[in-house]
């Protein structure tokens, strides 16, 4: 098995693990969109977990399941705010997606703007995963800005932390790239993923030279 290029890591809540040449599935949700409580359990359940000391397997698994229960939560749109369903909102988040492509160097892949959170695929072309979380960071702070102009309102727009993680084979991007397609219709947005305005899909294809087979 091919092993990655490790070129960073940190852990928040969440683990950050940044790697060389590879393909970054990354979802940003609104600050306040996970109800405290489900937050408070979330915490719990990761705290008691990280102190039965898991091997890498274990914590890939748990990370898994985490993502689907906060998936299932953003989907549901029970509670919070949903200022991506405005269409000026999630037009100045597609127009920083531009950015990130034509200014950063970021293949996206594919995307799409939920109500209450973002999925997107990418990969640096220049070879600056490094700056992933950087220049992630300008894309949160425009948008943020620029939203809450639309929106008349100031104060937090975005959470601070995002779930990313690289994948490991061409599979896991098809996967991923499936996954945002069917995303709304999961969500019961829509009947059909090609009815939903805020989906980009069939980008040009790169599959990881170097990625596991």
């Amino acid at each position: 098995m091919d092993t990655p290029n490790t070129i960073g890591f940190r852990r928040r809540h969440l683990p950050h693990w940044t790697v060389a040449d590879r393909t970054y599935f990354v979802t940003i949700r609104l600050k306040g969109s996970i109800p405290a409580v489900v937050a408070q359990q979330l915490q719990k359940e990761h705290d008691e977990f990280l102190a039965s000391n898991p091997d890498q397997d274990a914590w890939n698994d748990f990370q898994r399941a985490r993502f689907l229960k906060i998936e299932a939560v953003l989907d549901a749109g029970a509670s919070g705010p949903k200022f991506l369903n405005i269409a000026p909102v999630a037009n100045v988040v597609a127009k920083a997606f531009d950015w990130l492509e034509q200014k950063k160097g970021w293949l996206v892949h594919a995307r799409t703007v939920m109500p209450n959170h973002v999925h997107v695929l990418l990969r640096n072309r220049d070879g600056q995963n490094h700056r992933l979380n950087a220049h992630l960071g300008v894309f949160k702070g425009w948008t943020a800005r620029e939203a809450n102009k639309i929106l008349e309102r100031q104060g937090h727009f975005w959470m601070d932390e995002n779930f990313d993680h690289w994948c490991r084979s061409d599979e896991k991007i098809r996967a991923a790239v499936e996954y945002i397609r069917q995303n709304p219709v999961k969500a019961g947005l829509v009947s059909s993923p090609e009815d939903w305005p805020w989906t980009v899909v069939g980008r040009p294809f790169l599959a990881d030279p170097t990625a596991d087979k």
